[in-house]
């Protein structure tokens, strides 16, 4: 008889593990005991061959706070993220294109430019893979790796991107790296990104980030 529920959702953390879950984790913590032993009895339904390894929390200082996961949620919005060589990725979002521009900073650890070049790319082909993945961005991606004159790095630059993004459940595309060091990729939209999931468009600049100075807008 109508009305009747015909379907229902699962909970967060069941649909955590269903989308996300793979056999490269090696443990899942949980700070809550019932919680654990439902994730537990849905990994054992759905993968009854895989060992899980699932720990309940027992800090006090929170989960979160402890392996310092509020601190990477807060780098996950922001425009420039730092390598740990000391470069950086500046990514910008537009409205039909993701770019992202790879800077060497103050990394310098070779006289030589083109093996500083390749040694900073390859660093960031690793990371910008991890960032699409976190940031959940789709579309067209244009990334800008540090120009390269030797063949042979670029070649070595396009292989690492590629292998980076192995892991990625989203489809991918990549095209082979240009002369200048542009790479050109498609990553299917699973759905809004998370920028678009908890920011609101700015009523003043449209989104731009930047309004009129008062003696323009006096004028």
């Amino acid at each position: 008889r109508t009305p009747a529920v015909i379907y229902q959702e699962s909970d967060l953390v069941t649909r955590t593990l269903r989308d996300v879950y793979n056999t490269d984790i090696e443990r899942i913590i949980v700070d809550d005991a019932d919680t654990a032993v439902s994730a537990k009895e849905f990994l054992d339904v759905a993968m009854p061959r895989t060992r899980h390894a699932i720990e309940v929390y027992k800090g006090s200082d929170g989960l979160f706070q402890e392996y310092g996961l509020e601190a990477e949620i807060e780098r996950i919005y922001a425009r420039r993220v730092e390598l740990a060589s000391g470069g950086s990725l500046v990514i910008d979002q537009a409205e039909a294109l993701v770019a992202i521009d790879v800077n060497s900073g103050r990394f310098r650890v070779h006289s030589d430019a083109e093996t500083t070049a390749l040694k900073m790319n390859l660093e960031a082909a690793k990371e910008i893979a991890r960032q699409l993945r976190l940031r959940d961005m789709g579309g067209v991606i244009i990334i800008d790796f540090i120009d390269m004159r030797e063949e042979k790095n670029r070649r070595s630059v396009d292989r690492a991107i590629r292998d980076a993004m192995k892991p990625d459940r989203a489809k991918t595309k990549i095209l082979k790296i240009s002369p200048l060091g542009i790479v050109e990729m498609t990553r299917q939209r699973m759905r809004p990104s998370l920028k678009a999931g908890m920011y609101n468009r700015c009523d003043a600049c449209d989104g731009t980030g930047f309004i009129k100075s008062p003696e323009s807008q006096a004028l």
